[in-house]
């Protein structure tokens, strides 16, 4: 259940978009109760250990498959490294858009360093891309938001 998020991993089309969508959701939900971002760091931290776990026994489990499709737990904590910034310095829409945006893209394209950390061994590996492809993502909001973009 934690590894598909609930089983957000078996919805249809694109799971990892939803396994995004649900990271984009309740992190905005976790920064209504705490504008200040504590609450949000500190779920990160938290649910990252217990996420590695999770996709460990799933990937136990499975039949060989190194990063299975329905397994969204990674895309979840990727789009909360992809928001830290936001969740940090606030921001309007449009960035929480644009975190969204790039995290997808940069989980997507796999760019050089996404896909070394896609070669890491296990749930490692299955959690390491996503968090590098968060923190391009995240770099970029912090780019935008320097440069008053928005």
């Amino acid at each position: 259940m934690i590894a598909t998020c609930g089983g957000v991993g078996f919805l249809p089309l694109a799971p990892g978009t939803w396994g995004s969508l649900l990271g984009l959701v309740i992190g905005f939900g976790l920064l209504a109760l705490d504008e200040d971002g504590w609450l949000f760091l500190v779920c990160l931290m938290m649910l990252s250990p217990v996420a590695l776990w999770a996709v460990n026994r799933y990937l136990a489990g499975s039949d060989g498959d190194n990063d299975p499709k329905e397994v969204v737990i990674d895309e979840a904590i990727g789009q909360w490294v992809a928001l830290t910034p936001i969740a940090l310095s606030g921001g309007d829409w449009r960035l929480w858009a644009l975190a969204f945006v790039l995290f997808r893209f940069f989980d997507i394209l796999i760019p050089w360093p996404v896909a070394a950390a896609e070669r890491l061994p296990g749930a490692f590996g299955v959690l390491a891309d996503d968090v590098v492809a968060g923190a391009l993502a995240a770099l970029c909001v912090v780019l935008v938001g320097a440069f008053h973009v928005f």
